[in-house]
């Protein structure tokens, strides 16, 4: 071994690396999580429910699947609202992050928009 000290600074390099690393992740992992993933995944379900299982309340009373809707997710930290759109929708009045998808259902010839909003509760 002639050059020990080519050694020496290599792994000296490669345990710097790793430290940083480490302290990368560890700081990573400690961040709150995002909002974002469970927002979609509650906007995936409202649209599911309201597509699937209540389709006749949708369609005929969008209020009364709202107020489904809310007891439903109401174990949640999140609100619900869908509205019709003839031919606008306006979304709820909040000064918070609101969370929308849009999606369509057809009956017997005729297609009608809604969007489904969901926000964190206070």
């Amino acid at each position: 071994m002639v050059n020990k000290k080519g050694w020496l600074l290599v792994i000296e390099v490669v345990i710097a690396v790793l430290i940083m690393f480490s302290f990368l992740f560890i700081s990573m992992s400690r961040q709150p999580g995002s909002t974002s993933i469970d927002t979609s995944s509650v906007l995936d379900y409202v649209v599911e429910e309201a597509t699937t299982t209540e389709r006749g309340s949708l369609l005929t009373n969008v209020e009364d699947l709202n107020s489904k809707l809310k007891e439903k997710i109401n174990h949640t930290r999140f609100d619900v609202s869908i509205r019709k759109c003839d031919p606008k929708c306006s979304p709820p009045n909040l000064e918070k992050e609101i969370g929308s998808s849009t999606f369509f259902v057809w009956e017997s010839g005729n297609t009608q928009k809604f969007i489904a909003y969901v926000w964190l509760r206070d």
